[in-house]
């Protein structure tokens, strides 16, 4: 079954668009696909969101008459290098030295995708991933700000309480 997502373009503003993106089926991970697929790259990369502030959601979601549907559960919007930046100040590493350029990621899903189709070997990024690393993704979750309360807490506080759990973990 193929996955559907409605795509309506909102707004145009400083030569980039706002479009609202409605999923009908499937998950809202297909968003990236859809629009990639339509050349219309999303500008920014969104960090995961907290997967507390998820499930605080979730529950709203599920009880609240406000409700209305699907909802984009976003986190903070990042591009690459501001993640990595995040990243580096949460762990205390140092930061990347080298960025790749488009055409090795594009190389590099190609290898992958041959990979993964063996089945056999595993491959420490999925294809799909690697094909997707040189573009940057927005996403609004206006609508569950809106109807839920949704918030997303400060990226800095996610970071280092994601980053205390995994040395708690080691």
């Amino acid at each position: 079954v193929n996955a559907v997502t409605h795509v309506e373009l909102q707004e145009v503003r400083d030569g980039s668009a706002v479009y609202r993106l409605r999923p009908e089926t499937g998950r809202t991970h297909q968003l990236r696909l859809h629009l990639c697929g339509l050349g219309v790259p999303i500008v920014g990369d969104p960090l995961y969101p907290d997967v507390r502030d998820v499930a605080d959601a979730t529950v709203a979601a599920g009880t609240s008459e406000a409700a209305t549907g699907r909802y984009v559960l976003g986190g903070t919007n990042l591009t690459g290098r501001e993640l990595a930046a995040a990243l580096c100040e949460a762990t205390g590493r140092p930061a990347p030295r080298l960025t790749l350029p488009r055409v090795t990621c594009r190389i590099a899903a190609r290898i992958a995708a041959i990979v993964e189709h063996r089945r056999d070997l595993p491959t420490p990024l999925q294809a799909e991933v690697l094909r997707l690393a040189p573009y940057t993704f927005w996403f609004d979750s206006r609508r569950a700000h809106d109807e839920l309360g949704y918030r997303n807490r400060p990226l800095d506080e996610t970071l280092a309480d994601a980053v205390a759990w995994m040395r708690r973990s080691d």
